[in-house]
């Protein structure tokens, strides 16, 4: 059996944390947020579209995987819909 770790990044700003990915040449993986813009729209957050320029550090990964409602399906719902093995796929 293999098992591949995924690093979890909290963005793809350069600086430490994605050199190191670099350096490990490890798969990662980043939330979707990280690449959200967001305004306040009469007192409330409001998503207003993506900011892709940090996209292009990702280039030098070995791979890039976007969680896309992992955490909050889990916070706000108590568990997912489906397996792990369709979450990843």
């Amino acid at each position: 059996m293999t098992i591949e770790i995924i690093l979890g990044l909290p963005h793809l700003a350069n600086g430490p944390i994605l050199q190191r990915a670099v350096a490990l040449q490890a798969p990662v993986l980043i939330s979707a947020n990280c690449l959200s813009r967001w305004r306040k729209a009469d007192g409330w957050r409001e998503w207003s579209g993506w900011r892709t320029g940090t996209l292009a550090n990702a280039r030098p990964l070995a791979s890039v995987d976007l969680d896309s409602a992992g955490y909050t399906m889990m916070v706000r719902y108590g568990g997912l819909p489906w397996s792990i093995a369709d979450y990843m796929g």
